[in-house]
């Protein structure tokens, strides 16, 4: 999906290239760690959101 959605941007890449990136970061653990989620924020930091739906993975 990945590869798709790059050719589809544009990008030109081998499919090869992308699953070898995608392997490295699954064996490196990237995207495991921890996560910063401020709860409170300076005037202009935050926003409001109305009339969407929206879905956090946490």
């Amino acid at each position: 999906m990945l590869y798709e959605q790059l050719v589809v941007e544009g990008y030109t890449v081998a499919h090869l290239s992308v699953q070898r990136f995608v392997r490295d970061l699954k064996r490196a653990g990237t995207g495991l760690g921890e996560a910063f989620i401020p709860l409170q924020f300076t005037a202009g930091d935050a926003l409001q959101f109305e009339g969407g739906k929206e879905r956090v993975v946490l």
